[in-house]
């Protein structure tokens, strides 16, 4: 597999413009930005291919002298054992020095072969070399070395050489001092976790992507039984579902077909054995799948050949079931962590910050206190840092880093959730432009309606307007995002909703033309009478479409479906697309055996159909409280936490006469910015949960819940101040 060849950009990091190209994938390829950043870094930072060969060969000669180390040491340690006991000081040092040359032997053996990286880049398809994504993940450690030492050390420090004695400067010199060994740090520490994480992404991706997969193997499966039901042949079974299958799948496919024809294996049946083989070593149910479905083909009866594939489809099925159900029983212990740390601890430290500020203007939290040993009293020093200087470390944690580890830990989580059945791909119906059009109109309106915080900072509005004179710019920030999903999602959002009701009736339709078919009724009656008796529903209307299409055109079926014009040539939802392709190619056939078949194929659907539904129902528990948190519960204890500060700002406000004191359209701020970036995290994690990688249904979501969000935060911060009496 090639870099083109990768995975449908549904494990890479998330590309929120592009999301919403199709229903369930956007088109990029997964890890792509990690391609271009990595060969963007080398090209910049070249490597001298000369240091590169004698380094390569370097490690070349290590590793094979290890290996013939290590043949000696086992030698040696077979001789002593045929000839003495293995209880002997001989065998035992002699067992001690071959584990040593075998550790050695591994180790050189990573160092040169990188076997573990190149198998991960090899299934994802990513167009890296080792010592590319080395040099970058050393360049990364080196660049926030320098620039945590420039900002955290270097600069304080000349600062502090040059600094006039002025209460201001002295001020500032105090939080250069108390922040920059903190900066450094951070500098560091983000280094080593962006270079670790720069080696391990091709491995990390890698298991998410198998791991994806598990969900998917049933579709493999089932395409390959759809054609094995038609001609058993295992060649036209491969090729099928390598049409039909998304990527890297689809690839996998034709590479079976691709090492028959490169010589790499005589015949179709030890490359697809290969491929299974392989395959297996991470999904042992697709092996015995696989496995079941090669043996079909050595039937003699078309009773036998459908006898093991649907052995081979059972295998699989009961295989994916366990797995998700096995992901929704762990499930529980990291959402409720996920919870706790992104959700709970980040709130339950915005109710606290009324007291931390508090406690930073009189307790020299931020700043100094000056004693007095006469009085015993201590006042604010003069080198305090002021109220907005508070609120760096607040914005910080709160907006940031909270923030960041919630996405980061439940983008892991997500990882471990086996993919679904494929589900229709809605085209998009803007074009780039058009997306940067309705973008710019949602940021028109944001800020007209973040301008209304000039005038009630200015008291326009009287007092309740300058104490929440920062609530238009977090309404602006909510209504541009909010405006901009909804507007890019609406027509691809009815249109799945659509599709999703057509797919969900579409195995009980199968079932009933499979049904007159064994009653020996033709294709085209069995779908009139079908049609009739689903008469009011989406799938009936699609089927009158095609009756219609037959009668007014005179085309067989074939043709009214697939041909010029075809009702089914741009049909977005695959599963009903190639279902009606086996249906079309069973006509071939007698009426029952051709009905037979296809009930077959609407009960394999109805099995898939039901992954999805166990899914949601195991899931549904969590998903109901994370979103009932974005929704309303979060909202009400922010606002009221807002209600809270603005009390405690005033009376501390008068006690150190406004030093000290983090205003509280900044408090409300960072409240509000908290807010957006929670609702946004939830609502990709409960839809990554409940859908999969379906980023209609997460930028709707989103866009339906943070407005009321929004709104209910500033209805329980004026409530909260109406009833404590501060306005």
């Amino acid at each position: 597999m090639n870099g083109k060849n990768g995975l449908t950009g549904v494990y890479g990091m998330p590309d929120i413009d592009n999301a919403g190209s199709s229903d369930e994938e956007n088109t990029s390829i997964a890890g792509s930005w990690y391609v271009k950043l990595v060969k963007r870094v080398n090209k910049m930072f070249p490597s001298n291919p000369r240091a590169l060969e004698l380094k390569k060969t370097k490690l070349k000669s290590q590793y094979e002298n290890a290996v013939i180390e290590e043949k000696m040491k086992e030698n040696e340690l077979r001789n002593i054992e045929f000839n003495l006991d293995t209880e002997s000081k001989s065998y035992k040092k002699a067992y001690k020095e071959w584990s040593k040359a075998e550790k050695k032997r591994r180790s050189l053996n990573k160092a040169y072969n990188h076997p573990d990286f190149k198998e991960a880049i090899s299934f994802i398809g990513l167009d890296v070399e080792y010592y590319q994504v080395s040099k970058l993940a050393t360049l990364t450690m080196i660049l926030f070395f320098i620039v945590g030492f420039i900002g955290g050390i270097i600069y304080p420090v000349i600062y502090l050489s040059i600094a006039p004695s002025t209460p201001q400067a002295n001020q500032y010199t105090a939080m250069l001092l108390m922040y920059g060994p903190i900066l450094f740090f951070v500098m560091i520490l983000t280094g080593m976790v962006l270079s670790y994480f720069f080696l391990i992404y091709p491995n990390y991706l890698s298991k998410r992507l198998r791991i994806w997969l598990l969900g998917k193997t049933p579709e493999a499966v089932n395409y390959m039984a759809m054609s094995m039901a038609l001609t058993p042949s295992l060649d036209r079974a491969i090729s099928f579902a390598s049409e039909n299958l998304d990527e890297p799948m689809a690839s996998a496919f034709k590479k079976v077909l691709w090492n028959v024809y490169t010589r790499n294996y005589s015949t179709i049946e030890e490359s697809f054995i290969a491929f299974a083989y392989e395959w297996g070593s991470w999904n042992e149910e697709l092996k015995r799948s696989f496995y079941t479905i090669r043996m079909s083909i050595m039937e003699r009866t078309h009773e036998g050949v459908l006898r093991n594939l649907e052995k081979a489809k059972d295998i699989i099925l009961q295989g994916t079931k366990r797995r998700i159900e096995d992901f929704a029983s762990t499930l529980s212990t990291p959402t409720t962590i996920l919870f706790a740390l992104g959700v709970l601890l980040p709130m339950i430290i915005g109710s606290m910050l009324p007291m931390i500020s508090l406690i930073g203007s009189g307790m020299n939290l931020f700043g100094g206190v000056n004693s007095s040993s006469s009085t015993g009293s201590a006042t604010l020093s003069s080198t305090a840092p002021s109220g907005s200087s508070n609120a760096i470390p607040i914005i910080i944690v709160m907006d940031v880093i909270f923030p960041l580890v919630a996405f980061l830990y439940g983008y892991t989580i997500l990882g471990r959730r086996p993919g679904t059945r494929q589900i229709s791909e809605i085209p998009s119906p803007y074009t780039k432009k058009q997306r940067i059009l309705i973008l710019s109109e949602s940021i028109v309106i944001g800020v007209l309606i973040s301008l209304l915080a000039i005038p009630m900072a200015m008291g326009i509005f009287g007092n309740t307007g300058s104490i929440f004179y920062s609530a238009p710019i977090v309404m602006g920030i909510s209504a541009i995002i909010s405006i901009y999903f909804w507007k890019t999602t609406d027509y691809q959002y009815k249109k799945r909703k659509e599709m999703l009701k057509m797919e969900e009736e579409f195995p009980d339709a199968l079932f009933q033309i499979g049904s007159r078919m064994m009653e020996g009724l033709s294709i085209e009656n069995s779908l009139i009478k079908t049609s009739e008796s689903m008469k009011g529903t989406v799938i009936g209307d699609l089927f009158n479409k095609i009756i219609f299409t037959m009668k007014i055109s005179g085309k067989p079926i074939d043709n009214a479906l697939f041909g010029v014009g075809g009702v089914l040539v741009n049909f977005p939802s695959k599963m009903i697309k190639v279902s009606m392709q086996t249906v079309v190619k069973l006509t071939t056939k007698e009426h029952i055996v051709a009905g037979k078949t296809i009930v077959e194929i609407s009960t394999y659907l109805r099995d898939l159909k039901s992954i999805d539904s166990d899914i949601k129902h195991d899931l549904s528990g969590v998903v109901g409280m994370m979103k009932g948190t974005a929704t309303f519960f979060a909202p009400l204890i922010l606002g009221i936490t807002a209600s809270l500060y603005v009390l405690l700002a005033q009376v501390i406000g008068g006690i150190t006469h406004g030093s000290g004191v983090m205003p509280v359209g900044v408090f409300m701020m960072i409240l509000g910015v908290y807010l957006v970036l929670m609702v946004m995290i939830i609502g990709y994690y409960v839809i990554g949960l409940e859908f999969g990688e379906v980023w209609i249904e997460r930028k709707r979501f989103i866009a339906a819940t943070l407005p009321i969000a929004i709104l209910l935060f500033l209805i329980s911060a004026i409530a909260g101040q109406i009833a404590i009496g501060t306005i």
